[in-house]
């Protein structure tokens, strides 16, 4: 698994089982507050990419987000830009 970047935390889960409407709907409800705070850890990173000066920032708002792919069980790839 990839190192993450400072202070980023992933969140270990089961695959999701086959469910109905209702089922996401209580499933969002029962997971909002870490999808917050999973949400607020990413826009922390001020990856702004028309910056120059936040270059490591985007670096590290990938590396955070293929983390969570990764978690999720999928192999995710950063492709390096200009």
């Amino acid at each position: 698994m990839r190192a993450l970047p400072n202070s980023a935390s992933v969140t270990i889960r089961k695959p999701l089982a086959p469910f109905s409407m209702d089922n996401l709907d209580a499933y969002l409800e029962q997971n909002r507050e870490r999808f917050e705070r999973e949400l607020c850890e990413l826009i922390r990173i001020p990856s702004v990419s028309a910056d120059t000066t936040h270059r490591k920032d985007v670096r590290k708002a990938a590396e955070w987000v293929a983390a969570q792919l990764e978690a999720l069980g999928l192999n995710p790839e950063i492709a390096p830009t200009a």
